[in-house]
């Protein structure tokens, strides 16, 4: 009878740790691909600088194939070579990306600042909606420094490695 009370347990405790080491694999994965959507953001960045600084409307680059600079689309960015053809607009854990572009400063001039946001949606929650802590750890660590989190605590704020 102990043995198979001890068996059940062992069991219990091995199910328990193949699914959290299933979801810090889903996390890792989560963040790979949002850094490839990232460097499609970097492209669009250095290739339209110019024109983003100078934009006065959000339809300035439509003739470049971009309804709306401020929120370019995943297949905007794929028709302009900047994603491949084959990365897929659902990813691990059943996220989506959304793709903000924002400036800063006095534009166009010498302080003005353009910059890209890639963020996951839905947002880590655990089952009953908190901030799934565990996942978001793993994301971060797997992102090296380059991803911002919001924490319920400080709502207002992004944060990562450094940056706020």
């Amino acid at each position: 009878m102990a043995v198979a009370v001890l068996s059940l347990a062992l069991a219990i405790w091995a199910g328990q740790e193949w699914a959290q080491r299933a979801r810090a694999l889903q996390a890792r994965s989560l963040a790979a691909w949002m850094g490839i959507a990232r460097d499609a953001a970097e492209g669009f960045l250095s290739r339209h600088a110019v024109q983003l600084a100078g934009a006065e409307t959000a339809d300035a680059l439509a003739a470049q194939g971009y309804a709306d600079w401020t929120e370019p689309r995943w297949d905007e960015l794929r028709s302009a070579n900047l994603l491949a053809t084959g990365w897929q607009p659902t990813g691990p854990l059943h996220r989506t990306l959304g793709l903000r572009v924002m400036r800063d400063g006095e534009c166009p001039g010498a302080s003005c600042r353009v910059w890209a946001l890639v963020h996951a949606r839905p947002a880590l929650r655990t089952p009953a909606g908190g901030v799934d802590e565990a996942l978001v750890a793993e994301w971060l660590q797997a992102a090296e420094g380059r991803g911002l989190v919001v924490w319920p605590r400080r709502p207002g704020v992004l944060g990562g490695a450094g940056l706020r």
